[in-house]
């Protein structure tokens, strides 16, 4: 009894360390693209999320898959920008710039910062800023990865951090992006 007592206590102890468990997840994965990421699904009865998926043309070349949480507060999603007409591009800090009427729009949102990352073996650059989406304002993160002829948005928005990648859903789905070899 006294050891049950003792494993009850410590097993306490790491929950408070460690905080809840991620939100579960659906695995996304497009061999097209070659690419994969984890989607957040949350508790379906407590915690549900929707899957945003593109409905026509134009938006299935630019936009692939993302989530948002029930309130809509949290939304993430991977967009890719095709660089068949561009070769010769290069992601930098520089042409991002390029990049960045497609990713902000026109008076939707602004750039706050743009820094040079590395995960996972891939380089790329971070934006961050604030965005206006469906009536509400977001604060920002987009990771840019450049291969296999595109450049990956990987995105999160949410109301409620001023730094996105402290909501635990969008940094966990930000790190689970994988690309295809």
């Amino acid at each position: 009894m006294f050891r049950l007592s003792r494993f009850l206590i410590a097993a306490a102890v790491i929950a408070v360390l460690f905080g809840p468990p991620p939100s579960l997840a659906a695995i996304w994965r497009s061999s097209d693209f070659r690419c994969s990421v984890n989607l957040p699904d949350g508790e379906p009865r407590i915690d549900p999320w929707a899957v945003l998926t593109p409905n026509d043309i134009t938006a299935r070349e630019t936009g692939l898959v993302g989530a948002r949480n029930k309130d809509g507060t949290v939304v993430v999603y991977l967009g890719i920008v095709r660089l068949d007409d561009k070769p010769h591009f290069q992601l930098n800090q520089k042409s991002v710039e390029q990049l960045e009427g497609k990713i902000f729009g026109t008076a939707l949102g602004f750039k706050h910062d743009a820094k040079p990352i590395s995960r996972n073996g891939m380089n790329g650059i971070r934006l961050t800023g604030t965005h206006r989406y469906l009536g509400n304002t977001y604060n920002l993160v987009m990771d840019l990865f450049q291969a296999n002829g595109m450049i990956y948005e990987l995105a999160g928005l949410t109301e409620h951090e001023l730094d996105p990648l402290n909501d635990r859903d969008v940094k966990w789905f930000m790190q689970s992006f994988r690309l295809s070899r």
